[in-house]
Formats: structure tokens, sequence, C-alpha cells
């Protein structure tokens, strides 16, 4: 689901193969998504101490207007081979990949968040595992929208172009126009980027349509300011006006990617990237626990210092999981954390 096979349609000279047949620039960019994830997970608890202002307001949304759509386009771009299997292999896939990490984890955040519920900035009342079958437990709905994802790309398999397009486009819309999950916008971003082959992609990537994803995210900033001021409860950056950034700000990120490359910014800086991108499972399903944790155990010492809270939350929320990721990865217990 997240490799790339040696010379089956990536060019070397745009997105370089690793020894270990990854795309080394698909990682990065998923590298910094799981960055600002936990970055915007760290800014949203820390938003009720005191000294919070407009400007990290106004970050907190931008931030929220395509992190999590970068994962849902390099997921769509990446599913073409898993789309290709019998769907018995697809079934079993998922269920390794999605479906189990999704029940152990949702049930684990669950538990926890029902035993810290005096702790936490939302209450849990009860604690029934059985509701992850239709209400994902925090984190979690990412792999609830990518297992619908999945379950309807391999069911479009096989139609007109046209029809994928088509059903894409129409979530996109559907999730402004009537009452919806959120998520069913990322997963017509996650279809329509599985229709995106090399070509298409180098097409997108020019200079000039990066200086137009540019032009359309400082907008985004702008209007990422103007809402500042109202309510940020819930996924903020989700009203109509920032569905540009939906797609500009994915694109812009790879082409970000393409350029770090390119010009060799520090190979250090890159390889970090690209770990935390090979490595976004984990993270991703883990880093509320300690984001939350640095907070909480940070207020209860009196420290309400929001530069420092973020800090540390955004310290432990990528540093714990990764180390735990490593621990897992050589103890060789990664599958059963659903961390593969």
């Amino acid at each position: 689901m997240d490799r790339v096979p040696r010379g089956e349609g990536l060019k070397p000279a745009m997105y370089p193969i690793d020894s270990t047949g990854r795309d080394a620039r698909l990682d990065i960019a998923r590298g910094i998504a799981i960055l600002l994830v936990v970055v915007g997970h760290a800014m949203d608890g820390a938003q009720n101490l005191a000294g919070w202002n407009r400007p990290m307001t106004a970050l907190l949304v931008f931030i929220y207007t395509f992190h999590v759509a970068s994962f849902f386009a390099v997921s769509g771009f990446l599913s073409r081979s898993l789309m290709e299997r019998s769907w018995p292999e697809f079934m079993r896939i998922l269920g390794v990949r999605i479906v189990w990490p999704y029940a152990l984890w949702g049930t684990i955040l669950m538990g926890i968040h029902f035993g810290l519920s005096q702790y936490t900035n939302t209450k849990l009342l009860s604690f029934a595992p059985w509701t992850l079958l239709w209400k994902p437990a925090s984190v979690t709905w990412f792999l609830y929208a990518l297992f619908l994802a999945m379950i309807l790309l391999k069911a479009l398999t096989g139609r007109p172009v046209w029809i994928i397009l088509a059903t894409g486009v129409g979530l996109v819309v559907a999730s402004y126009t009537i009452p919806s999950p959120l998520y069913l916008r990322f997963i017509g971003v996650f279809v329509l980027a599985s229709q995106l082959d090399q070509t298409l992609l180098d097409r997108l990537l020019t200079r000039n349509m990066l200086r137009i994803c540019g032009i359309t995210m400082l907008g985004t900033a702008a209007f990422a300011w103007q809402n500042a001021a109202m309510s940020t409860t819930g996924f903020p950056g989700l009203k109509f006006v920032f569905l540009p950034a939906l797609f500009a700000g994915p694109l812009l990120l790879l082409g970000l990617c393409d350029w770090m490359e390119r010009r060799q910014v520090s190979r250090k800086i890159c390889a970090i990237l690209a770990l935390l991108g090979r490595r976004s499972m984990p993270i991703f399903l883990t880093h509320i626990l300690f984001t939350a944790g640095a907070r909480i155990t940070l207020t209860a010492l009196g420290i309400e210092s929001i530069s420092l809270v973020i800090l540390l939350g955004v310290t432990a929320g990528v540093g714990i999981p990764l180390a735990a990721s490593e621990i897992a990865r050589r103890t060789r217990v990664s599958v059963i954390l659903g961390w593969r």
C-alpha cells in the first residue's frame, strides 16, 4: 500500500526510489504532514490556556486546511497496485493494515479517554467499544475513512475514469452542501488522487502550477486570519472558503519535497522527515496520548506557558511514538500493534 515498485510509473528524475523500494519524496511529504498533525493537536489542546491569541488560532486553522488532506492524497496516489489485487487478498491486506489497528487503538484510546475524562478537554460518559462500528474514537476516524475510501475505490475499479472522477468530486462537494461526516471530503480527495499517474502528476507540479498553489495558500492564510476570531470547535478549516486548500495544499507540499531533494537540502533533515513518514502510523495512532499527557502534566505543575506546552507536547507526541515504533520493530511486534 505504501511501496512503489521500481519501473512502474515513477521516474527517478522526479521521484527517486530508495534502496528499500520506497519513494523518498512521498515519505518526506508524509513526514511533514504527520508533524503538522501533532503540532495541530498540541495547539488545539492549548487553546484553553491563558495567553492564547488570534495569530495562533489563525495558524491552527491554516494547518487544518490541508494536513490531513495530504495524507489522503498520497494514499490515493499509491493505491493503484492494491486495487489490482483480488477481493479476498484486498480484504486480507485491509484487515491487517487498517481494520486491526482501528479496532485495537480505537478501544485503547476510548478506554484511556473514559478513564481520564476528568482531566481532558472533552468528557466521555461511557466506555462502549462496539460503537466503533459507526463512531470512530479520537484520531482513529482517519483509519475509518481510509477503509471506506479503499472499499469505494475497489468497487469503482474498472469503471470509466469519468465515473471515478465524478464520484470523487461529488463526495467533496456533498461534504459542503449536506450534513455529513467531515471525512467525506477526504474520501473524495483519495478517490481523485488515485487517478493520478506520473505524467499527470508531473504536469501538476510544474513551476506555474506551484505558483498558483502558493498564491492559493496565501489566500487561505488570509481567510484563516479572518476566521481566527471565530470558534475552532471541532475540526478547524472545514468552511467552503478553504476548499481550494484541500487540493493546493497537498500539491504545494509535494512540490516542496521535490524542491528539497533537487536542491539537496540537508540530508539529515530529509532523512528525519522521511523516517517520520515511514513511521506515520504509530505516530498518528498514539501521539494524542502524549500531547495531552504533556499538557495535563504541565498544567498540574502550574505551568501554563503556551509555547512550552506546545513544544513539549510536540516533542513527546513525536519522540515517544517514534521510540516505541523502533522498539516494536526490533522486537517484531509491529504487526500485533497494528503499526506495520
